[in-house]
C-alpha cells in the first residue's frame, strides 16, 4: 500500500505489517522485505530491525538468511551478517534454492547456499595458463585469463581462477584477493575469512598478520581478531611476534597476550629465552614475560651464546652481570 507517497504494507488481515515509510518495497519472503528507504537499500523484518543496514549497493533478496550484493562488475552471496558465502563475476541465476553460474568460456556450475560449487558443464579443455606456482597442500596457484584460481598435482581446476592474487594455501587456507582486498579461502572455494585488508600473510600456526588502514594486526582462522590492528609492523621470531609501534618495540605470543609492551628502542629475543632491551640508551635484560633480569642501567649489554654469559658496559668498564 502507499500513502502520502511512501510504500508499506499490511497482512491479509489488513494489519499494518511495514509503516509507510519506505521509497519502495523490492521484494518479500515469509520474515523479511528487501526495501528502497531514503535512497538506500536495505533489508528489514517484520519486527522492524535491520537483517542489513540501508546502503548504495541494489539488492536481491534469496531467503531468510542470503542476499545478492553488486559490487562493480562482482555479484556476492552474503549472509545477513555479512558473511560472503560465494561471489563471482559471472553471471548467476537464483532457481529451486540452487545458484546457477555460467561462465564465458562455457562451464556452468550449480552453487548451493553453503557456497559449495560442483560443475555441471565444461567447455573443451584449452591450456591457456600464463603463470604456474610453487605447489603446497595438494594445490598448485594457477593464472589464465588474468585471473588467479588453484589446479591439483594433475593440472585438474580445482579452485576456479577468479581471484585477482593470491597466496600459497598453508593450515587449510590460503590468501586471495577480491577487488583490492585480502582475505582467505579454504580448500573447497569457500571465503573463510572476508577480504578486508590492505596486505595478509599466509597463516603459521594458527595465526595470519594482516593490515588495514595502514596497521597490523593478527586474526585467527574464522578472522577473529587475536591481536588489534593497531601496530606498524609485526614480525614473527622464536614462536613469538615481535611488535613495533611508534619507533618502539615489544613482545606477544601467537595466543594475542602482549608480554612486553613496546616501549623499548631495541629489543632481542635469545635462545634462552631472555631479552636484551634499551630504553633511553639504556641497557637491561627481561624474561619474555616482562620480569627484569639485569637491571636498566648499563650502557651496552652484550650476549655470549657459546659461554651462556651477559656482559655488561657501565662507566667504560665491563663486568660479568650474569652467568648461566
Amino acid at each position: 500500500m502507499k500513502s502520502h507517497g511512501f510504500w508499506g504494507a499490511v497482512d491479509r488481515y489488513g494489519k499494518e505489517t511495514f509503516a509507510c515509510v519506505y521509497d519502495s518495497l523490492i521484494d518479500f519472503n515469509y520474515e523479511t522485505a528487501n526495501v528502497k528507504f531514503k535512497g538506500l537499500y536495505g533489508i528489514i523484518g517484520y519486527d522492524q530491525h535491520w537483517r542489513v543496514l540501508p546502503q548504495n549497493r541494489e539488492l536481491t533478496l534469496i531467503d531468510n538468511e542470503h542476499y545478492l550484493e553488486r559490487q562493480d562488475t562482482i555479484l556476492f552471496l552474503k549472509k545477513f551478517s555479512g558473511e560472503i558465502v560465494y561471489f563471482s563475476s559471472n553471471k548467476l541465476t537464483f532457481k529451486n534454492g540452487i545458484l546457477e553460474e555460467a561462465s564465458s568460456d562455457g562451464t556452468i556450475r550449480q552453487v548451493t547456499l553453503n557456497g559449495i560449487s560442483s560443475t555441471i558443464a565444461a567447455p573443451p579443455k584449452v591450456d591457456n595458463t600464463e603463470e604456474v606456482f610453487e605447489e603446497s597442500e595438494g594445490l598448485r596457484g594457477i593464472r589464465r585469463n588474468g585471473r588467479y584460481g588453484f589446479v591439483d598435482s594433475r593440472g585438474r581446476l580445482r579452485i576456479a581462477n577468479r581471484y585477482e592474487n593470491i597466496g600459497r594455501f598453508r593450515e587449510g587456507l590460503a590468501p586471495i584477493m577480491i577487488l583490492g582486498k585480502w582475505g582467505f579461502v579454504n580448500h573447497e572455494d569457500r571465503v573463510v575469512v572476508n577480504p578486508n585488508f590492505e596486505k595478509a600473510a599466509e597463516f603459521n600456526n594458527n595465526i595470519a598478520i594482516v593490515q588495514r588502514a595502514g596497521k597490523v594486526g593478527v586474526i585467527g582462522k574464522e578472522g577473529q581478531v587475536i591481536l588489534p590492528l593497531r601496530y606498524d609492523s609485526i614480525a614473527r621470531t622464536g614462536g613469538l611476534l615481535k611488535l613495533h609501534q611508534q619507533n618502539q618495540s615489544g613482545l606477544a605470543d601467537s595466543k594475542g597476550n602482549v608480554l612486553i609492551e613496546p616501549h623499548f628502542d631495541h629489543l632481542e629475543l635469545l635462545p634462552n629465552n631472555l631479552v636484551i632491551v634499551r630504553d633511553r640508551e639504556k641497557w637491561g635484560v627481561l624474561t619474555i614475560d616482562g620480569m627484569p633480569v639485569i637491571p636498566l642501567i648499563y650502557s651496552f649489554i652484550k650476549y655470549n651464546p657459546a659461554t651462556n654469559q651477559f656482559l655488561a658496559n657501565r662507566k667504560s668498564e665491563w663486568k660479568l652481570v650474569l652467568s648461566n
